[in-house]
Formats: C-alpha cells, structure tokens, sequence
C-alpha cells in the first residue's frame, strides 16, 4: 500500500511587461501561474494557465489575447 505522507507541492507566478522601442505604442503582458505536485520520487504532474497580451498583434487575423492551459505529466531519473 502506497502512502502519501507530506506532498510536495508548489505555486509559481509570473508576470511580465515588455515595451517596444522600435514600434511606438506597442507593449506586451505575459502572465504564468504553474501548480506543481511531486507525487513520488520520480513522478510529478503539473497545471499552467497563461495570458499574453500584444496592444499591436502583427497581423489584422491575429487575436490581442492568448490564452490557455497546460497539464503535464513528469518523470524524471
């Protein structure tokens, strides 16, 4: 029987700002939260949600917004 006694688990966020100075106006946002569980020695699964933001995407198709998730599943040796 497997026991799980004190799970490692671990919140990162980042949020970034980037201005342009070739393109007069255009600025970007890139924000990242990561949710990491470490369930046994080698095995880990973790969450990410993203949000980038161009004031002047490239492109008249292209969205201002990008968005989504990400599940992954780790092993490490």
């Amino acid at each position: 029987m497997v026991r799980f006694g004190h799970p490692e688990l671990s919140l990162q966020a980042t949020n970034n700002f980037f201005f342009s100075l070739s393109e007069k106006g255009r600025w970007r946002v890139d924000q990242n939260a990561t949710f990491a569980w470490k369930i046994i020695r080698h095995l880990n699964l973790s969450l990410q949600v993203y949000l980038n933001y161009d004031s002047q995407p490239i492109g008249s198709t292209t969205g201002a917004v990008d968005y989504g998730t990400v599940f992954s599943i780790g092993y490490s040796f």
